[in-house]
């Protein structure tokens, strides 16, 4: 549509970030009966706020990282664009691939290459609809386990770049508010 969206923004197929946000926040007579709270006002600004805060983070993280790694910041980038994308199928999750080999040759640990390559293989599953049904009131956070997954493997790679704590100065803070 102009307005950016896909066919059907609140499908939990999707399993991605903006459409666990509008199916929390905007009522729907047939596409959505039962968000958890029926707050459009809320959406409005949530998922342009989300959304930004998000790129910001992982901009700041690449740039700022004390640990320079190309397949690293290509893993903090793909998972960027994963929790910012209206829609996404399974086949997309596979552009993770380097970022994962990335993490898997930093990290020392076996137990965590084991982890890493387990969150991989069911972001890129398609038994991340599994739990579709749970589409209506509370419940519904657990019909999104991709996004979940996408978002912790974002902290990881943005936590593997080693980017110092961004310095708030008490003018910014102030201009802020």
């Amino acid at each position: 549509t102009l307005r950016g969206e896909i066919q059907d923004p609140y499908n939990v197929h999707w399993n991605t970030l903006q459409a666990l946000v509008r199916r929390s926040f905007v009522h729907d007579e047939i596409l959505n009966p039962m968000p958890i709270s029926d707050s459009p006002w809320l959406f409005f600004f949530l998922r342009p706020l989300i959304a930004l805060s998000i790129v910001a983070a992982t901009v700041y993280a690449i740039f700022r990282g004390r640990r320079q790694h190309a397949l690293l910041a290509y893993g903090a980038m793909i998972a960027m664009i994963s929790l910012v994308t209206p829609s996404q199928a399974s086949y997309h999750q596979f552009l993770f691939y380097p970022g994962i080999a990335g993490l898997i040759t930093v990290e020392q640990l076996w137990a965590k290459k084991f982890v890493f390559a387990v969150m991989f293989a069911l972001i890129c599953s398609n038994v991340m609809g599994a739990t579709a049904a749970y589409d209506s009131g509370a419940a519904m956070v657990l019909a999104f386990p991709r996004v979940w997954l996408v978002l912790a493997l974002w902290v990881i790679f943005l936590s593997a770049l080693d980017a110092p704590r961004p310095v708030v100065s008490a003018r910014l803070g102030f201009c802020a508010a």
